[in-house]
């Protein structure tokens, strides 16, 4: 690992693929495991020189992903050193497989993180198994489908999603991982908040979300 990432001070940025595994062409080395972090870098969506979009990868693609967490956390505890922040970042890390000097603390991870700077802990932390959607608001006239993110310690094998109004109704059983806003009888459903539970070999999470119509 070469200058800038070997200087002092500097956060080392190691790139992860479209299989949370670290990249190929990401580099290696000492510097990584005492002070950096990975972060997504492969084929990443942004704008184009000339207009339009590109997905290229690097960790020049990967680096930004850390300075915008590293922001995050700056925002929240703007006293922090920048000791505090690289810790903070590198506590809500999770692990990739890869050895510390490919994948630095681990890939990071927002939720994570600024959970730790507003707790200064992750004991008791459930969120690896709390399970979001996206977007949220949703509003099926606009968007057509909501996306539900299953975190790592909830991901196995026998996927099921049951949405529920607050009230406990049962409103339907999606296959896959979004849903399109309707009842069991193709009924797009009333504006509220709605309850999805799910289950999977791994244990069952919950979550809201919000509909509007």
């Amino acid at each position: 690992m070469n200058a800038p990432a070997n200087c002092l001070g500097v956060i080392p940025a190691a790139a992860t693929n479209s299989a949370n595994q670290i990249a190929s062409y990401s580099c290696t080395g000492p510097e990584l495991a005492t002070s950096g972090v990975a972060a997504p870098g492969s084929s990443v969506l942004t704008t184009a020189m000339g207009g339009g979009t590109a997905s290229p990868s690097g960790t020049s693609f990967a680096s930004p992903m850390v300075a915008g967490l590293a922001a995050l956390v700056y925002a929240q505890e703007p006293l922090f050193t920048p000791a505090q922040i690289q810790n903070a970042l590198r506590a809500g890390a999770e692990t990739t497989g890869a050895s510390a000097n490919a994948q630095g603390a681990g890939r990071i991870n927002a939720f994570r993180t600024l959970r730790f700077v507003a707790k200064g802990t992750l004991a008791d932390f459930d969120g690896d198994k709390k399970p979001i959607a996206f977007p949220n608001p949703f509003k099926p006239s606009e968007i057509g489908t909501v996306a539900f993110a299953i975190p790592p310690g909830l991901q196995g094998a026998g996927l099921g999603i049951k949405i529920y109004a607050l009230d406990g109704t049962f409103v339907r059983e999606v296959n896959g991982l979004s849903w399109n806003g309707k009842n069991t009888e193709g009924n797009t459903v009333a504006s509220g908040t709605y309850i999805f539970v799910v289950t999977t070999s791994a244990g069952t999470g919950r979550g809201r979300l919000s509909l509007l119509r």
